[in-house]
């Protein structure tokens, strides 16, 4: 029977230290059944160290669907080995994700009245408006753990259930477990049809660990290798021992007929300069943890089979408060900070062993990039309408993007939530009322409450008051003489005769002609 090529793809273990001595952990590997059947098409990893323990959680995709695959990690024999979720992932791609922006439309000014600026927007909420629950995910399936110092257990292993090592990642094996006394926690797993994506693992281990050898990875790598690296620490992190790259913005363009921008293809050169061997820093901020774990625990208890922890709410919230609090539960609430690095590592980017410390640089990276003014192409939309329409909502606070103003010379509504908040922030939800714009109308016409005099049925004098838009007038106002039709007969409660109708309307009409003075005054 031919044997395929061992796929170890994913890089999986390793903390942020600051002050320790170096104590390396391993890589992950995937390996398929079937030559050439299934690659890893993304890889994503969360880190989290203290000077207590490191915890990691890792996670690969992979297609075409193999008949089955073996993932197998390297671990220290004192690490403890646990199940995590996909929606831990997804709502941190949704925190972080980078969104690019167009600039804003400049459209000429109009010869007629415009609404005024809308008020500013309310600050962003905590979270997204819906917490993005997990997919279906594959789990592990015939679990075993072999002892460390034996490297020929994992090839017997790995033998048994009809995959191959090749002489190089034999090697590689041998020096894991005989040299830095690793341990090996392997899983056979045979996914459902159209199931591409792993069950997240966590690991957690004793201490703190600050370098990745990835040298492990690059047996059957692909050419390149998208890695997607989370860092929950106290602080911005930045990569130690391989180049930090940045994404030349002086070059980022807008296409108005697509709707979207050049930043991947931009992205893609910066890895191309350090030959796939470099990482981008795409987000850091302090993270709001308590909101995150309010939300995360609240999908568990509300959805308990779209978590991802459990089937049931008591399995769900137990694996979702474990996963959580063993990522932020040494850290202080209000001062954790989560950077996170795009790769694209080339095989030689894979013989690096990648160690993560401190960033001396501790600014803030927003995930909001606005493309500059001119940097555009194709045929940007239509201005609206001048006349008529209440101008531009103002700009929420962090985390909300203003209103637009509303018809009829509305202003701008408070923010609604964008795809990411500001400095720290997560995405936001529904922000505050903003203010009101000015009329969209073309120039009063009239004083509001003004009155002026009017003619009723039969020549005599009326009222009519100016509305409140000061637009127009309001219908002219008669006496009873006129709305009774001119028949002289006797309203209820009124005087009789000629006099009295006379004496009475004079009393109405002088009543509103000192109203109109009131107004005017």
């Amino acid at each position: 029977m031919r044997r395929a090529p061992v796929y170890i793809l994913s890089a999986s273990l390793f903390a942020l230290a600051a002050g320790h001595a170096p104590a390396a952990t391993a890589t992950s590997g995937y390996f398929v059944s079937a030559l050439g059947s299934s690659k890893v098409t993304r890889h994503r990893t969360l880190l989290v160290s203290s000077a207590q323990k490191t915890t990691v959680v890792d996670q690969v995709e992979f297609a075409p669907v193999p008949e089955s695959f073996a993932w197998v990690l390297p671990v220290p024999a004192s690490a403890t080995i646990d199940l995590s979720s996909d929606a831990l992932f997804n709502n941190l791609d949704v925190v972080t994700e980078t969104v690019i922006a167009p600039p804003p439309l400049v459209c000429p000014p109009s010869d007629c009245g415009t609404g005024g600026m809308g008020g500013a927007g309310g600050g962003g909420g905590g979270m997204p408006a819906e917490v993005v629950p997990a997919r279906e995910t594959v789990g592990p399936y015939n679990t075993a753990f072999l002892q460390p110092g034996d490297p020929q257990a994992l090839k017997d292993w790995l033998a048994t259930n009809g995959f191959a090592v090749d002489a190089g990642t034999s090697t590689l094996i041998d020096s894991l477990a005989t040299v830095q006394g690793y341990g090996f926690f392997a899983l056979k797993v045979v996914p459902p049809v159209g199931v591409t994506v792993t069950r997240p693992i966590r690991v957690t281990l004793q201490g703190s660990v600050p370098t990745l050898p990835m040298r492990f990875s690059r047996a059957g790598a692909p050419m390149a290798l998208p890695t997607r690296l989370y860092v929950v620490a106290s602080a911005r992190a930045d990569t130690q021992n391989m180049p930090s790259v940045t994404v030349s913005l002086d070059n980022l363009l807008w296409n108005w007929d697509t709707g979207t921008s050049n930043y991947a293809s931009l992205r893609q050169d910066a890895f191309n300069v350090v030959g796939g061997k470099g990482w981008v820093a795409e987000y850091a901020a302090p993270f709001p943890v308590n909101t995150f774990k309010s939300d995360m625990l609240a999908l568990a208890t509300s959805q308990p089979a779209a978590s991802g922890w459990g089937q049931d709410v008591a399995e769900a919230s137990s694996g979702c408060a474990a996963d959580l609090d063993a990522i932020f539960g040494g850290f202080d609430p209000n001062a954790t900070w989560v950077t996170r690095f795009e790769g694209n590592l080339a095989p030689d980017g894979l013989m690096t062993d990648l160690t993560v410390g401190a960033s001396a640089n501790q600014t803030a990276v927003p995930s909001t990039i606005v493309v500059k003014d001119g940097a555009t192409e194709g045929t940007p939309p239509a201005c609206p309408e001048p006349c008529g329409t209440g101008g531009m909502g103002g700009m929420g606070g962090m985390g909300g993007m203003g209103g637009m103003g509303g018809l009829g010379g509305m202003g701008g509504m408070g923010g609604m939530g964008s795809s990411s908040g500001g400095t720290g922030g997560m995405p936001s939800g529904n922000g505050g009322s903003g203010g009101m714009g000015g009329s969209g109308a073309s120039p009063g016409v009239c004083i509001p409450g003004e009155q002026v005099e009017c003619a009723c049925p039969g020549g005599s004098p009326g009222a009519q008051a100016c509305n409140q838009n000061g637009t127009g007038y309001a219908a002219c106002q008669c006496s009873a003489l006129e709305e009774n039709g001119g028949c002289g007969c006797e309203a209820a409660g009124a005087g009789t005769g000629s006099a009295g109708m006379a004496l009475g309307f004079l009393a109405v009409v002088g009543g509103l002609f000192r109203r109109r003075r009131a107004g005017r005054s």
